[in-house]
Parts: structure tokens; C-alpha cells; sequence
């Protein structure tokens, strides 16, 4: 009697095995509460206030500190070295914050000392009756221990969320983070129609609103969220045109029509259509750096779209990004777009900015003026526009230098560097194609940040930053040893 060998059904041809096992393996009770920590951070005005900003922290540094317990030390190893870099920029950050005697100050930034003597009263009144004081190498310390908690917060996050995401059903995660940026951007485009100086048309701002978009008091600040929205959202258009097989010349129309009611054919749609009114939005906020940036990022995605993709497949999708930047930029007018752009008065502000910001690079050229202290190192330096004040230097390369000198300036390019290896070691997994375009679309979300910052400072956003975060994690995340391809 022959034996019978018994074959198990393969499963469909639209659907990745490494989705089927990702049902069981990855579950949306790890996902929520990634989503209601970036929903609270866009929806609340991008989280400026303590009230906002405060829980989104506590909450943020919880749901890392449970992903790096709970989680095996193989996939908490990508972000080791990221850890480890981190942790010398928070010493760094420290090291501003220790008291020194006047005469350690003078040596070791002799300008905090010249600045704490006007700034500091307490300081400068006990130089004069004891001719001895002691102040932290930080202009501010109070504003430096409140960077130092927003670094530490952010980092427990990025480690933890990094290490918990092989639980988290990514997909599932993405196409809600695609939902709310469909329902922003829709928001942003009418609140902008019928704007009356007030944000969701009930709240009134502390500073001022007219350069106000969508739940931001600064449209450059919507542009940057949307930016790493968008470029997520493309990635996961990417990974679905992967799930879509082969030219169907030889189905009939019914089952074409059949085909056209699949669970990934409609996620594709959807995912297409809040792709569509995202970039749409980046445009109407007339955000030089946002446009710019998601420009190159387009420039980007459609190149690798063009080197890995093959045939029809090929041409539909690069067709697809090319036409989004097209539609978004036709229905707010070429010629309005281009008529902004070519208005440089704002970016000749910033210019003149940088040049004032360079006298305190140079005094404070190795420790910096501290963290999160450019805005009290403005008061006492003159600036060439005095009917304003610079809370921000309008880029965080400029800021960071200014306030940590070179050797925070090091230990930050450092942690860039450690971020930039572990990306490019995830890339060198084994993976799903599907898998390896949605890394790819946190990753340009990641590079449209950076270029949008050269001339902006949407980061330091609590909303967008943690945003931020949340792409770099699925960057460098591994995935189960069961979902990678055999």
C-alpha cells in the first residue's frame, strides 16, 4: 500500500505569507497605544502646552520602558548602539547642569560666567560680597533640566518601542496613522478656507495664529508631521503594490470587478487616497522646507520604486507619485507656489539670524550655552532684527551648535551615526518586500525631516517628535525569525 503524501494549501497569491503569520504573531493591543500617543500629540496642538506635553511624556516613556522589559535581548540589540549614544549626549547634557566654581567656570566657559553675571542676579550678588559663586556651565539650567527630561523620555521610547516592535502589527498601525493624516489634512485645507484666528475655530493661542495650519499655530510645524505621515503612507502604498500580481489580461471583467473587492486592493485605495490629500495639504501650507523636502523624498521613493519594481508594476506606481505631487500642486495653482518661493525675505531673516548666532558659537564654542537655552542666549546677544525675538534659531544644526558646542554638536552626530547603522543593518535582514517598503517609507520620512530642519524646527514639536521616534523604531526594528522569508 503506497503512502499518501498530504500537502498543505498554499495561501493566495495576493497574500504574503509573512501576513498570515503576522496575525498571530503581531497583535494591535501593542499598536494602540503607539497610535493614541501620536494621535494626542497632533490633535492637541502639536503638544506645545504642559498639559499636553507632560502626559504625552509620562505616557511615552511608560509604553518604553514595558517594550524594552518585556522584550527578548535579540531584538532589543539593533538599537544597543543607539542606546549607548544617547546616553553620552544626556551626559553631555548633565555635565551642563553641574554647579563649578567661578574660577573652574571661567576656564571652562568663560563666557557663561561673563553672561551669568548679568542674567543671574543670585549669581552675580554672591560674586560681589564672597567673591566666590558656583553656576552650571548652562546660561539656564532650569530650561536645560527640562530638555534633559524630554531627551531621556524620547530615548526610553525610541529603545523601548524599538525592541517591542516585532509585536506590534505594523500594518495595522500604519493604516490608522494614514487615517489621521487623512482627517488633519482635510481639516488643515478647510480650517485654513474659513480661518478666524483661531485653532479648530474655539482656541485662541498663545502667540500669535496667523501662520496657524490645521491643529499648529506654525504651518511649517503641520508640514513636518505631514511629511513623516506622508512618506510612511507611501512606503505602505509600496508594500501593497507588491501584493498585486502580474497583469490580468486573461480574467474576465467579472473578475476584474471580483479582484477590485479584495481586502488589499481596497487598503491600496485607501492608502492611495489619504496619500493624495496629505501631500495636498503639504502644499497648501505653502511651506517652503515641507514642499522641499517631501519633493526629494518623492525623488527618492520613485527611484528605488524604479530599480526594484519591474514592469507594469514599475510604471503604475512611479506613474501614481508623480501624479500626487502634480494634482497637489495643480489645485493650489502653479503659479501660486511658485510666486511663494520666489519670496525670499523670510529666508534672508533666517540668514541674518545664523550670522547673529555665530558670536555665540564661538564663546561658547566647546560646552554650548546649554540645552534648550537659545532663547535666553538671544536676549543678551544683540540680533540684527530687533522687533523680534528668537525663541528658536530656525534650525536645529544652527541650535544645536549654539547650544552644545562642539562636543554636543559630536555626541549628537554620534547618535545620528548609530541610528544611520542600525537602519542600514535592518535593511540587511532577511525580510518580506512587503516588510522592506514600509521600512523604506519611515526611513525618507526620517530624511524629510532632516532636510526640512536645515531651515526649520519642527522637531521640537512633542507631537512631531514623537512622531519622529515612532519611524526611526520601525526602521531599525527586526522582525520574528517566522515572518522573515524562508
Amino acid at each position: 500500500m503506497t503512502g499518501v503524501v498530504t500537502r498543505q494549501p498554499a495561501p493566495p497569491p495576493h497574500v504574503a505569507a509573512s501576513d498570515l503569520s503576522s496575525h498571530t504573531a503581531r497583535s494591535p493591543r501593542h499598536a494602540w497605544p503607539l497610535f493614541l500617543l501620536v494621535a494626542w500629540g497632533v490633535i492637541l496642538f502639536g503638544a506645545v502646552y504642559p498639559w499636553a506635553y507632560i502626559p504625552l511624556l509620562v505616557a511615552a516613556a511608560a509604553v518604553g520602558a514595558y517594550g524594552w522589559s518585556s522584550s527578548p535581548a535579540r531584538h532589543r540589540q539593533p538599537v544597543r548602539g543607539v542606546v549607548t549614544a544617547l546616553l553620552a549626549v544626556a551626559c553631555v547634557v548633565v555635565v551642563q547642569l553641574i554647579p563649578l566654581p567661578t574660577t573652574w567656570l571661567s576656564r571652562v566657559s568663560p563666557a557663561t560666567d561673563t553672561v551669568a553675571r548679568q542674567f543671574d542676579l543670585a549669581y552675580a550678588a554672591s560674586q560681589a560680597t564672597t567673591g566666590s559663586a558656583r553656576h552650571p556651565i548652562s546660561i539656564a539650567p532650569d530650561a536645560t533640566m527640562k530638555g534633559l527630561a524630554f531627551l531621556v523620555a524620547l530615548s526610553v521610547f525610541l529603545a523601548g518601542v524599538t525592541a517591542m516592535m516585532a509585536r506590534v502589527r505594523l500594518k495595522w498601525l500604519i493604516r490608522r496613522i494614514a487615517g489621521l493624516g487623512l482627517v488633519m489634512a482635510l481639516f488643515g485645507i478647510v480650517q485654513r478656507g474659513t480661518f478666524n484666528g483661531k485653532l479648530y475655530w474655539v482656541w485662541t493661542p498663545i502667540n500669535t495664529a496667523g501662520n496657524a495650519f490645521g491643529s499648529f499655530v506654525n504651518r511649517n510645524h503641520f508640514a513636518g508631521w505631514m511629511l513623516m505621515a506622508a512618506a510612511l503612507t507611501a512606503g505602505y502604498v509600496c508594500s501593497l503594490m507588491v501584493l498585486q500580481h502580474g497583469p490580468r489580461r486573461h480574467l474576465s471583467w467579472r473578475q476584474r470587478i471580483g479582484s477590485m473587492s479584495s481586502s488589499d486592493v481596497n487598503r491600496l485605495l485607501f492608502a492611495s487616497c489619504a496619500l493624495a490629500v496629505m501631500v495636498l495639504s503639504i502644499v497648501w501650507t505653502l511651506s517652503r522646507s515641507g514642499i522641499t523636502a517631501f519633493a526629494v523624498a518623492t525623488g527618492l521613493l520613485s527611484t528605488l520604486v524604479s530599480a526594484r519594481f519591474r514592469g507594469r508594476r514599475r510604471i503604475v506606481t512611479v506613474t501614481f507619485l508623480l501624479l500626487v505631487v502634480v494634482f497637489a500642486i495643480s489645485w493650489k495653482g502653479l503659479d501660486t507656489v511658485y510666486d511663494w518661493f520666489s519670496r525670499t525675505s523670510t529666508l534672508e531673516w533666517r540668514f541674518a539670524l545664523w550670522r547673529d548666532t555665530l558670536a555665540i558659537v564661538r564663546d561658547f564654542r566647546w560646552f554650548g550655552t546649554g540645552l534648550n537655552t537659545y532663547g535666553v542666549s538671544t536676549l543678551v546677544y544683540p540680533m540684527s532684527d530687533p522687533s523680534r525675538h528668537a525663541m528658536e534659531a530656525h534650525s536645529d544644526y544652527v541650535q544645536v551648535a549654539s547650544e552644545g558646542g562642539i562636543v554636543l554638536a559630536a555626541a549628537a552626530a554620534f547618535a545620528v551615526l548609530q541610528v544611520g547603522r542600525a537602519i542600514r543593518a535592518s535593511f540587511k535582514q532577511p525580510q518580506t518586500a512587503s516588510l522592506y517598503w514600509v521600512r523604506t517609507g519611515a526611513t525618507l520620512g526620517l530624511v524629510a525631516m532632516a532636510i526640512q530642519e536645515l531651515t526649520d524646527f519642527s522637531l521640537q514639536m512633542p507631537g512631531n517628535a514623537v512622531l519622529f521616534v515612532l519611524l526611526a523604531a520601525i526602521a531599525m526594528h527586526r522582525p520574528p525569525r517566522h515572518e522573515r522569508p524562508q
